[in-house]
């Protein structure tokens, strides 16, 4: 039974969370500078305290159930407008690398080692509920981070697709985890450079002069 209650929490947590956090950010972007680093590090706060409060308020189950959705709704509005600054932050030809990087380290830095770390520190002190102190405590640390990134960044640059470098034939492309990484140099044919209109009338027949 807790376990269901648990994933009902976070699925709703989820839900609520993003569109309240997309919903929000949108609203002041106009009004805030750095709005979409702004608007997850004020929601952290009480993100950090309904943790804190599920964690050690131990004398009502349902009590707890409260807390955690708080927690999950308040939390999860990071989603969108995190999501806003990585991906207007990269070019139009590096945004699919980056979002794929970015999924690969959160969950490596996050769901795999946070465990591990939980379950070490209730072993050495025979206290799971004080391993548990961890989650509100990052939490925190994320909300500052990106407080402190509101203010001395400089305002989120807006996407520009058609300033962006353009992407050579992905028929050359080669495909390696170097690629992932690093910019592959183009190998793009003399045919490439073409200009599109001229090859829209070389497919259909039509004069491009």
């Amino acid at each position: 039974k807790v376990g269901l209650v648990l994933g009902a929490c976070t699925m709703i947590g989820g839900i609520v969370g993003g569109i309240m956090g997309s919903e929000v950010a949108q609203n002041m972007s106009s009004r805030w500078h750095n709005a979409y680093l702004r608007v997850p590090a004020l929601f952290m706060i009480p993100a950090t305290i309904f943790i804190a409060l599920s964690v050690n308020i131990t004398s009502s189950q349902y009590l707890s159930y409260i807390f955690v959705m708080l927690a999950w709704i308040f939390f999860f509005t990071y989603m969108a407008p995190l999501n806003v600054v990585m991906y207007n932050s990269m070019p139009v030809h590096l945004r699919a690398r980056a979002g794929a990087i970015c999924v690969l380290f959160s969950h490596v830095l996050g769901d795999v080692i946070s465990p591990p770390i939980v379950g070490a520190i209730s072993d050495s002190t025979g206290s799971l509920q004080l391993g548990m102190q961890l989650c509100w405590v990052m939490a925190a640390v994320a909300g500052l981070s990106w407080g402190i990134g509101s203010l001395l960044l400089h305002d989120l640059p807006q996407a520009a697709d058609d300033a962006s470098p353009k992407v050579g034939d992905a028929g050359h492309a080669s495909p390696s985890l170097r690629s992932l990484f690093f910019d592959a140099p183009s190998s793009g044919s003399a045919e490439d450079a073409v200009a599109p209109e001229k090859k829209a009338g070389k497919f259909y027949g039509t004069s491009a002069a």
